[in-house]
């Protein structure tokens, strides 16, 4: 959306559905990490879909009888059929993350069920561009839901006789680069 000073308000949705189709060699959870850049004068506005890094619980790890963290281990099950965000949608209704991996010590861990919110990256690893951040878990056969808002100052630059010029924005995930700013 423009407004009359030339700046541009931008909404981004990146929906992440993992219909998983075969055997999977390790872990049925589908982990991304996902960097949106957009001008260096970008101004946040809000994004969802981002795994905070603040547990509501975490599960209790296999052959244990507690979580792995001082995040108690109880209540995790309201977590196996729904969820408390719109960000996350899984049709046949099994939210569970599943196993994470193995840590020496510990054993095998499970994926901590954390809320979902904003970016957790705000600092930009390319001069002279904005960046926003973070981590996304689908479980399997999930839909994840990851979006943005930002507003661009001075985006649409009109010269008479001229066409309107609006600068881009690059997003990355999987190691993909689509940049589109000049």
């Amino acid at each position: 959306m423009l407004d009359a000073q030339g700046g541009a308000t931008h909404n981004l949705t990146i929906t992440l559905v993992y219909k998983q189709s075969g055997p999977v060699y390790g872990y049925s959870t589908y982990a991304d990490y996902i960097r949106v850049y957009a001008p260096a004068n970008a101004q946040f506005i809000s994004g969802d879909g981002f795994d905070t890094g603040t547990p509501l619980c975490i599960p209790t790890s296999p052959g244990s009888s507690t979580g792995n963290g001082d995040t108690p281990s109880t209540g995790c099950s309201q977590f196996g059929n729904s969820f408390f965000s719109s960000a996350r949608y899984c049709p046949n209704g099994d939210y569970s993350l599943g196993q994470r991996g193995y840590i020496a010590g510990k054993g095998f861990t499970n994926w901590p069920i954390d809320s979902l919110g904003a970016p957790t990256e705000m600092t930009s690893d390319l001069p002279g561009r904005a960046m926003w951040g973070g981590l996304t878990v689908t479980p399997k056969n999930c839909i994840s839901t990851i979006s943005l808002a930002w507003y661009v100052p001075g985006a649409v630059k009109h010269v008479v006789g001229q066409s309107v010029s609006v600068r881009g924005i690059g997003a990355e995930t999987g190691g993909i680069c689509a940049d589109g700013a000049d």
